[in-house]
Order: structure tokens, then C-alpha cells, then sequence
């Protein structure tokens, strides 16, 4: 973990994650710190409006496997350039495990 960042991002739902992603792409140093899963509270949520590619809505159960995907691939793309390949492997690994079920 370094010793400062450009950019630190508190939360784990889906407008930190999008920042998250903006930021590493703008080269900056990202630190996210967020809650159990990523998501946040969308995991929870029955019916999202307004998400393009989702004319009918989308469930955020259903839209968060998506976005995980995206930042996995995100992730790989930039290890060994932004961030440190063993980090990116533990944190997919993390992220390939079961997402816990919404309450």
C-alpha cells in the first residue's frame, strides 16, 4: 500500500466505483474505502431507473456482477502499469467470490 494517493474515494457503491475507475484511468494513485461488497446498498435495491442499457430498469443484484466484471477487467488491464499485479490478483479473487445475498 503507498504512502500517499491523488485521490482517495470513500464508499463502495456504485458512484465511488465509477470515480474509482475514472480516476485510475486518469493515471492517478486511487485509494477506495468502501463497506463489504462492492455495490454498497445496491445489492439491495429491486428496480434502478435511468441506467443506460436499461430502458425497463435494471435490479441492482443483477447490475452489480456487471460492474464487478468491468472492474476486474479494469483492474488486469492496468497491472504492472497502475497497480501492483499481486494486489489485482488477491483483490479479483476476492471479488470472484460469492457476492452475499441482499436482505
Amino acid at each position: 500500500m503507498a504512502d500517499s494517493y491523488d485521490v482517495a474515494i470513500a464508499g463502495g457503491g456504485i458512484g465511488a466505483l465509477t470515480a474509482a475507475v475514472h480516476s485510475a484511468r486518469m493515471g492517478r494513485s486511487t485509494l477506495v474505502v468502501g463497506g463489504r461488497a462492492p455495490g454498497g446498498l445496491l445489492l439491495s435495491i429491486e428496480r434502478i431507473d435511468g441506467v443506460p442499457g436499461f430502458p425497463e430498469g435494471v435490479a441492482g443484484y443483477e447490475l452489480c456482477p456487471m460492474l464487478q466484471e468491468q472492474a476486474v477487467t479494469e483492474l488486469r488491464r492496468c497491472a504492472g502499469t497502475q497497480f501492483d499485479p499481486a494486489v489485482v490478483d488477491a483483490l479479483c479473487a476476492a471479488l470472484r467470490r460469492p457476492m452475499p445475498k441482499a436482505a
